[in-house]
């Protein structure tokens, strides 16, 4: 549940953000989190995949497990699952090899050989600009979206757009114009951030900078 209030900003501090929340050694659940994903990571490398795909692999995995808890913060189960899920995913999708056929229609296509070779690295961007997302929403952090918050969520809009997710792009701006229409104090400081981070999402399109084959946050 959202909280009502926005934590109180010590005098000494470095400047507040809303969408950092460091690991804890000290609770099971985020130990439970780093072995899991450093686990996926290596058993990538050991069934053969690419340094970036374990990379990838490992990545999501983590993204996964933080956005279960961003969703169902009560129950470190569910975030477990979401760790699981996307790991297994992770590890099935770039054990997928390509046919003779599809290799001479990529070249008669035109189309980037290395797509393949790149495995899930980009996956980690629209993984990213959906955690963030979520976790602004939710206001989970405790502190109000500010705005240099507001431009890291547009560059990660943009990013997840030039990486082929276009749902994973549109999530920033929905999630700022949401908590923007929230009568709080955890509302974001910037009136425009919504219609920027939707401008930084649409801008691939606009330019023409389409890459196939996206569409979940969690994809190869």
């Amino acid at each position: 549940m959202r909280p009502n209030t926005a934590r109180t900003v010590p005098a000494s501090a470095l400047p507040v953000s809303a969408l950092p929340r460091p690991l804890d050694f000290s609770v099971p659940s985020n130990c439970t989190a780093i072995c899991g994903a450093a686990l996926f990571g290596a058993l990538a490398l050991l069934l053969g995949r690419s340094w970036r795909q374990a990379m990838g692999v490992s990545g999501s995995s983590l993204l996964a497990w933080a956005t279960g808890r961003e969703l169902d913060p009560d129950s470190p189960a569910s975030a477990a699952v979401a760790l699981g899920l996307a790991g297994i995913t992770g590890l099935a999708q770039t054990g997928t090899r390509q046919t003779g056929q599809d290799q001479a229609a990529q070249v008669q296509t035109g189309q980037d050989q290395s797509r393949q070779s790149r495995g899930t690295a980009p996956a980690i961007l629209p993984g990213l600009a959906a955690l963030s997302a979520v976790r602004i929403l939710s206001g989970t952090v405790g502190y109000a979206v500010t705005r240099p918050d507001t431009l890291a969520l547009s560059v990660q809009a943009g990013a997840a757009a030039l990486a082929g997710y276009p749902v994973a792009a549109a999530l920033p701006a929905a999630a700022l114009a949401l908590s923007a229409a929230e009568q709080d104090t955890l509302r974001p400081h910037a009136e425009w951030g919504a219609a920027l981070a939707l401008g930084a999402g649409l801008l691939p399109q606009v330019f023409g900078h389409k890459k196939a084959g996206a569409g979940s946050a969690w994809r190869q």
